[in-house]
């Protein structure tokens, strides 16, 4: 396969590209202890195309490090101890050569591991997400190893999958996908002048004003300062610490069921005491947060109020708006919450009366108002969060509070709380890497995850529509979530 390679976007590739220290964003700094583990799976090439070459993928990819993607020639990542913000360590260039595999890779460039002969197929992968098998295991090292590796398998049955390992304070989700865009041009030898530029200025998101100056003029609640670490004190032959057993399921929502719980959330219109603005009409997502809000925090069981985030893409929604090709995290957390009582809420009617009034909420065991209430508060967050000047203070609370330092408030992680990501519509179905869109865009099974819900995308290649909704919960916990869902489901959907 032809492999031609791609103009950089602007001189700033070129002095990124250069030996020096290069400083992250503040936002960057905040996923400065967070993984970015996702998993790409394509269908086998039709017979009259080329089939899948490991050789031009590993090729096609270290052009687009090198030519597109210069920062992710960095050997580590270093934490400054002054300030708390996140650098890059000074790359080593090399020529773009055959390479090798993993640890054999030329000076400076991503691990790059390699499967010829995988024995799973493409069906098997996607209904089993294995991480172990297709993942770069071990070839990320947390802040001190390369922040970046790959793993290409060509699956049994002629598919490809594609293992991805990296430091998440080096992408976002639209930014990753930006990555992925531009590989799979350099791998098919070609340049869709519609594809998105990559912008790898970090300095966009700079504060506005300096930091000594620097008084907040919102309040954040939606970060938590986090005090420094002691010192480890583990006493000697102490078992290593045991986390309970978690498990992730995927549930798919068709675009039939979103419209119908956007047309229950959404109610009548507000009344004349609240915001009347298109920022308080909710959308179908905001419906879809509030019934797995109320779903999710039934199973665990605990009977407490919630906070909860969910994470705005905020590239259009600075002054003036960040290129959509900027791959640095602009990822904001709109925080909201919902009371004890919403969540245990049961409907005002028995089941099976007025069914046409509560759209098979009272079947569901969910309260109508319930809904309302917690996507009305969800929606109001996010137009929060939108707000330019918001957006422009949170980056200079988070620059003044020690970047990294920084976290997200809630207590998600076997805690009372909860997060949502949403994925979709950043760019997954826009790769390409000869067979089409991917069948599956985002993580693997995950060894332990808690009080997470991931938006995705139900790709073409599925022949589905809507949403696939992936969930993480302790095992106990997803089983009765399962129960919920599913009673959910069939009075909802």
């Amino acid at each position: 396969m032809s492999v031609t390679p791609l103009e950089a976007p602007d001189p700033l590739v070129a002095a990124a590209a250069t030996p020096t220290q290069l400083r992250l964003s503040p936002m960057d700094a905040v996923m400065a202890n967070i993984g970015l583990t996702m998993l790409f799976v394509f269908a086998p090439p039709a017979a009259t195309l080329p089939q899948f070459d490991l050789h031009a993928l590993h090729r096609s990819f270290r052009l687009a490090v090198q030519c597109d993607f210069p920062f992710l020639l960095a050997p580590g990542l270093r934490i400054d101890p002054t300030d708390g913000a996140v650098c890059l360590l000074p790359s080593i260039a090399s020529d773009i050569g055959p390479g090798g595999d993993g640890d054999s890779e030329g000076p400076g460039h991503p691990p790059f591991y390699s499967d010829p002969a995988c024995l799973l197929d493409a069906a098997t992968v996607l209904r089993t997400l294995p991480g172990e098998q297709l993942m770069p295991v071990g070839a990320r090292r947390g802040i001190t190893g390369p922040p970046l590796a790959v793993k290409c398998s060509i699956l049994a049955d002629g598919g490809l999958a594609i293992g991805f390992d990296s430091a998440h304070a080096l992408f976002d989700g639209r930014g990753f996908y930006t990555f992925m865009q531009r590989w799979g041009e350099h791998y098919r030898g070609v340049h869709d002048a519609q594809e998105v530029v990559p912008c790898i200025d970090r300095r966009l998101l700079d504060p506005a004003i300096p930091i000594a100056s620097f008084a907040p003029v919102f309040d954040h609640p939606e970060f938590r300062v986090m005090p420094p670490k002691p010192p480890q004190s583990t006493p000697a032959g102490a078992p290593p610490l045991q986390l309970p057993e978690t498990r992730q399921r995927a549930f798919h929502v068709p675009t039939s069921a979103l419209q119908r719980l956007k047309a229950l959330a959404g109610g009548s219109p507000p009344s004349d005491g609240e915001r009347t603005d298109s920022g308080m009409r909710v959308s179908s997502t905001d419906a879809l947060t509030a019934l797995l809000v109320v779903l999710m925090s039934r199973a665990r069981g605990h009977g407490l109020r919630v906070r909860f985030t969910t994470g705005v893409d905020a590239r259009q929604y600075f002054d003036p708006p960040l290129p959509l090709g900027y791959v640095g995290n602009v990822v904001f957390n709109a925080l909201a919450h919902a009371e004890a009582d919403e969540i245990a809420a049961v409907p005002d009617v028995p089941a099976g009366d007025h069914a046409e009034d509560d759209g098979g909420a009272a079947a569901a065991g969910v309260s109508v108002g319930a809904l309302r209430a917690i996507a009305r508060r969800l929606r109001a967050a996010i137009a929060h969060t939108r707000d330019p000047a918001f957006l422009r203070d949170a980056v200079g609370f988070v620059a003044s509070r020690g970047q990294s330092a920084v976290g997200v408030s809630t207590d998600f992680f076997l805690g009372p709380d909860l997060m949502f990501t949403s994925h979709a519509r950043l760019g997954a179905t826009s790769v390409d890497f000869g067979s089409g869109p991917p069948a599956y865009a985002d993580v693997p099974t995950l060894p332990v995850c808690d009080g997470l819900a991931v938006f995705i995308e139900a790709t073409p290649a599925c022949q589905r529509d809507g949403l696939e909704v992936i969930v993480f919960l302790e095992r106990a916990a997803m089983e009765r979530f399962e129960g919920e869902w599913t009673k959910a489901a069939q009075a909802l959907f």
